[in-house]
């Protein structure tokens, strides 16, 4: 009689008492055996893990930390096996874990690349020089907060004028600068601008542009309708810098194409996506079959999203809008229906207008 094998529960429950009793040979050992085994570590291994790990006091002896950092190495390349190395709450705790550990180089090179920084990103790594006894990287970091959240704020705000002000006052201007201007464009469907920006940026400052930057521009791209220049970059950021495509790129390629009524042209590249990431693509492409009245289609993005999310009211909730917006009532109130009958909540928007003052 041969045992089942334990359950990824199992294994994290394990691997926790060993990370709190500091046992981190035997926790990194399991989580080895874990990929042995074939039963694959979840983000919340991944993350307990590195979170006790961080919070070790590496200053006690310099052999400790040299061991320390051998197995943050170790989580950061598991990580990566994993495949979660892209999800902002693991990249925060990883550049986190190496700020500990004195390596502010690998700490920079993650903190540069999180796409949603979070105050706890930006103070990690703040705190990181600071105890590194780097003050003038302290305080240039933090400026940086600020001009950055400036920007940020005028943007969302409605003042895009205010937000440049910003950005043209921020001296050595960095690509996280470049950016968030291109950003705040995209988000008032100001393509030109922010193509010209971009060209700026390859032309004249000489920076190599990244990923992120590249989902701001495919964004601005789609929000202005410009299809040929989005199609153009979406190939350049590949054959011109070597970039891959990730789900970002590939969702503002179906809003792209979606807004313009070539619907069926995203088609091809949704299936060829992971399953994990087809949830955003085809919910993108059913919104714009809304927008078009693509009846067909939209159910089939519906299906496929019910597949991947049935939990959500996101498909139901569209597919009623996408009904509604062709004159077919009763299959709308069907939709809505189902959200009701499966005890679903639709997430409302809200907006907040000042009347006075």
């Amino acid at each position: 009689m041969s045992w089942p094998l334990p359950s990824v529960v199992s294994w994290n429950t394990v691997i926790s008492v060993y990370s709190r009793v500091c046992l981190m040979d035997k926790a990194m050992s399991l989580l080895k055996e874990m990929l042995v085994v074939g039963s694959e570590p979840n983000a919340s291994t991944v993350c307990r893990y590195i979170v006790v790990l961080s919070n070790l006091k590496l200053c006690v002896l310099s052999c400790v930390q040299l061991g320390d950092f051998f197995l943050a190495s170790s989580v950061h390349s598991l990580v990566l096996k994993c495949g979660c190395g892209e999800a902002d709450s693991i990249q925060n705790l990883l550049m986190t874990m190496y700020a500990n550990c004195g390596n502010l180089i690998f700490a920079r090179r993650i903190f540069d690349v999180i796409v949603g920084k979070s105050v706890l990103s930006w103070t990690s790594m703040i705190v990181g020089y600071a105890r590194s006894g780097h003050p003038s990287e302290t305080l240039n970091l933090f400026r940086r907060t600020v001009q950055t959240s400036l920007i940020h704020m005028y943007s969302k705000c409605g003042s895009i004028k205010k937000a440049t002000e910003v950005f043209d006052s921020v001296k050595d201007k960095d690509l996280t600068d470049w950016t968030s201007i291109i950003n705040s464009y995209a988000i008032h469907g100001m393509g030109d601008e922010a193509i010209s920006l971009f060209e700026k940026i390859t032309t004249l400052e000489g920076l190599k542009p990244d990923a992120i930057v590249y989902t701001r521009l495919l964004l601005a791209c789609s929000h202005s309708g410009l299809i040929e220049d989005g199609l153009k970059y979406f190939k350049s950021m590949q054959t011109d810098f070597g970039i891959t495509h990730k789900i970002g790129h590939y969702t503002c390629l179906v809003d792209l194409l979606g807004r313009v009524g070539q619907l069926e042209l995203p088609l091809d590249a949704i299936q060829a996506m992971s399953l994990e990431l087809q949830a955003r693509a085809w919910g993108s492409l059913l919104s714009a079959c809304r927008i078009h009245g693509n009846i067909e289609l939209g159910e089939l993005a519906a299906i496929k999203l019910l597949e991947l999310s049935p939990g959500s009211s996101r498909s139901y909730v569209l597919m009623a809008n996408l009904y509604t917006s062709v004159g077919k009532f009763i299959k709308a109130n069907t939709m809505r229906n189902l959200i009701d009958g499966k005890s679903m909540v639709k997430d409302c928007g809200w907006s907040q207008v000042q009347v006075s003052g």
